[in-house]
């Protein structure tokens, strides 16, 4: 070594680096256990928006335009209201009551008349539902109406300058006519239109739009079903229709409520009406069997009159009620066999024509004992009933309406399945009966053999009259209670609340669609500031450095701020060098000499900075320190303490000279040798023997041995400076260092025998957002470290 080079102080001297284990540094000078491995997301937003704040102020900008158009789009929304009572029938009702007959429809199938087109497309023509226009252009849409070939679409009415000239316009913006004002508007169109001139301001344009109106009558429907309610016993409809003009809504519900009373009242005198007439048709069918058994029950006792009737001649006393009962048992028991054949014949005969022909119903009830069968009977009452009905509704609508399809099932059922089986049944009972009849005739035909069959023939005809009298009576009763009921009918619906004109919105979204409007724009501005402080690849703050590079914060070096003596930030920086020393010389423990690396990722960090204020801070402490710029290709340290860059590293490491490698400064504890004469060989010195020795006499002399290595990205001077000390302390700035630039240049490091101290943050500025590091300081202004001041002594005699 050059006689040049400092003696090594001999008090005090610690054990060499070999000599002495290193202990490990678990870098307590952390914050994350404050701040989380993540961090707060609010606290982590606040800086993210300060650096770009003209995102998040663009869509602010945005929305609040968004906003304001939103807020004058969208209009109000009125809801009109109204109910109708529906008369449910009562089976049980009391029978004193006046005659009437049962309801049109079951309870779940007024929601489907109301919303029908039998009941709509009325009131869609009669409400030019058809047209669409705004509120406040309805003067000018006044006698609007459709000729019967029209041309739906979306046209504007463009009135000229001056206020007398028109242009009808298609939405492309195709003029299709035009002319002047008093005339008819869109005549080869299919419009019924003649605008008064008077309320048609001029240079104005009028946007409408026409559809068909069974479309028209599509959507009302639609909107008629989400709002209509029918309580659980049927006898309330309630309605409701919302949109945006409150008078049209009120005069549209009272259009379809009166138009629902009426249909309902049509289709119940028309099916009372047809009831009525069925009724007559066959009391005219039951009229003409009776007159015919009338002239033959006549024709026979006319004919028998001069015979031997049944009664005999007196008998000895005693004996006339046994004679009686015998001879009326016999003649009974054969009418009642003959009867039961012809039942059962008549009977299977109709059942036969039903199943080939459909049921008549005329036929079934000219048979006694399906008179006297009370389920068909029902049946056959039914089916007359269903077939009277579905007449009316065929009258009015196609087989494909709910209603009229229901009653063709209906209809069904009764003509294929419930009468035939009933009927079935009641052949086989006949027949039963038949059978057991026959038996007991034959068993007395010799206590009878002389009774006349003209008995039986009279009686047979004297049934068959009364059979027809009979079913002509209860026929009469039925046909004059259908017309009582005709007569005195009662509509099975009525209005019980109109609509009025509703005067407050039953929902005003236009504050909701505004602050949606604001908020979506406001909500996309904050996460593109979001993406992009994830896209940010710039260190920002010292928790990046733990949970991004993996490395231990050592201490913060804040931004110097240049001011006059006092005011400046340079106290506050040489408090942060101290903390700074205090740390490493803890991680070093009592190995001595103190020898470390210095570098960063890139140019531009600071690392200079660093290593000439950190290797004061040791002079200062009063520890021998030394110095070397060991980035032999652009170091500036000379700049820095003012001192020559020749001769310095690389001349010794060439010649082998050492004199005038060591400089003074002005801290008498601080040497600082430079890196000397520029050459292209200058990584290879490093790595030469020459490098080992010159450490090896650093090492011998001084405390503190401080190398400036070149950034990690210009070579691997900075991992040959790092292998030689042992220890690197990698210097990072915030704002400046790319985080992954930083992250691939530190692991070369981890691939040789080096220690990595941890990392300064240099140039930081603490802000909002920044957790608990904000805070971070070794520096209060007043504490500052200063030399006592001289007291002036008394004035002496």
């Amino acid at each position: 070594m050059s006689e040049n080079l400092p003696t090594p102080i001999d008090q005090g001297v610690p054990a060499q680096g070999s000599e002495a284990e290193i202990p490990a540094f678990d870098s307590p000078f952390t914050l994350r256990d404050f701040d989380g491995e993540d961090g707060n997301f609010l606290k982590s937003l606040i800086p993210a928006l300060k650096r770009y704040w003209w995102v998040l102020g663009l869509g602010v900008a945005l929305g609040a335009g968004a906003a304001f158009v939103a807020f004058g789009q969208v209009s109000p929304t009125y809801q009109a209201e109204g109910a109708i009572w529906i008369t449910t029938e009562d089976r049980q009702a009391d029978m004193t009551g006046p005659i009437t007959q049962g309801g049109l429809l079951e309870s779940g199938s007024w929601v489907e008349l109301l919303t029908s087109y039998e009941v709509l497309d009325p009131v869609v023509l009669q409400e030019r539902l058809y047209l669409s226009y705004q509120p406040e252009d309805s003067l000018a849409f006044r006698g609007f109406a459709l000729d019967s070939m029209f041309a739906p679409g979306d046209y504007e009415l463009e009135v000229g300058e001056n206020g007398r000239d028109f242009s009808l316009l298609t939405a492309e913006g195709r003029v299709i006519d035009s002319g002047r004002l008093g005339g008819r508007v869109g005549e080869d169109l299919g419009f019924i239109w003649s605008p008064d001139p008077a309320v048609l301001t001029a240079n104005r344009g009028f946007l409408f739009s026409v559809i068909t109106p069974r479309d028209a009558a599509r959507s009302l429907a639609s909107r008629l079903r989400e709002g209509s309610i029918l309580d659980r016993q049927g006898n309330f409809l309630r309605l409701e229709l919302r949109g945006k003009d409150p008078g049209r809504l009120a005069s549209v519900l009272n259009a379809v409520m009166e138009r629902h009373v009426d249909v309902a009242a049509d289709l119940k005198r028309a099916k009372l009406d047809e009831l009525t007439g069925i009724l007559k048709d066959q009391l005219g069918t039951v009229e003409e069997n009776l007159r015919q058994a009338e002239q033959s029950l006549e024709s026979y006792q006319v004919r028998t009159i001069t015979l031997p009737s049944e009664e005999t001649s007196p008998v000895v006393p005693g004996l006339e009620q046994t004679t009686q009962t015998v001879f009326s048992e016999f003649f009974g028991l054969r009418l009642t066999q003959e009867e039961l054949q012809r039942h059962r014949r008549r009977l299977a005969s109709a059942l036969e024509q039903a199943r080939t022909s459909g049921v008549r119903v005329e036929v079934f009830e000219m048979i006694p004992p399906v008179q006297a069968s009370t389920p068909l009977m029902g049946a056959l009452s039914q089916l007359n009933e269903a077939r009277a009905e579905l007449r009316v509704l065929r009258e009015r609508y196609t087989d494909e309406y709910g209603p009229v399809a229901d009653l063709i099932g209906r209809v069904e059922g009764l003509e294929q399945v419930t009468i035939p089986a009933l009927g079935e049944t009641l052949l086989a009972e006949v027949t039963a009966r038949e059978n057991d009849m026959a038996e007991l005739i034959g068993s007395r035909a010799s206590e009878l053999s002389q009774i006349p069959p003209r008995a039986i023939e009279e009686a047979r005809r004297e049934r068959q009259y009364q059979i027809a009298n009979d079913l002509y009576i209860d026929l009469s009763q039925r046909y004059s209670t259908a017309n009582l009921a005709a007569a005195s009918s009662i509509p099975d619906v009525r209005i019980l609340d109109r609509a009025i004109v509703p005067q407050v919105p039953s929902g005003d979204q236009r504050i909701q669609f505004a602050l949606i409007a604001f908020l979506i724009p406001v909500a996309v501005g904050f996460l593109l500031v979001m993406l992009l402080d994830r896209m940010d690849t710039k260190l920002r703050d010292p928790a990046q450095i733990s949970n991004q590079l993996g490395l231990d914060w050592l201490a913060t070096i804040p931004r110097y701020r240049r001011g006059t003596v006092g005011t400046d930030n340079s106290e506050q920086i040489r408090e942060a060098f101290r903390d700074l020393r205090m740390k490493i010389d803890y991680a070093f423990g009592a190995t001595r000499p103190l020898i470390l690396s210095i570098t960063s990722p890139s140019e531009g960090e600071g690392k200079t900075f660093v290593a000439a204020n950190l290797a004061n801070a040791f002079a200062d402490l009063g520890r021998k320190t030394v110095i070397v710029d060991g980035d032999t290709r652009r170091g500036d340290l000379h700049h820095i303490l003012e001192r020559d860059r020749k001769p310095g590293l690389t001349d010794f490491l060439m010649n082998g000279k050492s004199h005038q490698v060591v400089q003074n400064t002005d801290n008498p504890k601080l040497h600082f040798i430079a890196f000397g004469s520029k050459t292209s060989t200058s990584p290879e010195l490093l790595t030469s023997s020459g490098m080992q020795s010159l450490l090896a006499g650093l090492k011998r002399r001084y405390e503190v041995i401080i190398l400036d290595s070149p950034p990690m990205a210009a070579g691997s001077d900075a991992y040959v400076l790092g292998a030689h000390a042992g220890s690197v302390l990698t210097v990072l700035r915030s704002g400046t260092t790319n985080k992954d630039m930083a992250s691939v240049q530190m692991e070369s490091f981890l691939r040789l025998p080096v220690r990595l101290l941890g990392a300064v943050l240099n140039d930081f500025t603490p802000q909002i957002g920044q957790g608990y590091y904000r805070y971070y300081s070794h520096y209060l202004p007043g504490y500052e470290a200063s030399e006592e001041e001289e007291e002036v002594g008394a004035v002496q005699d």
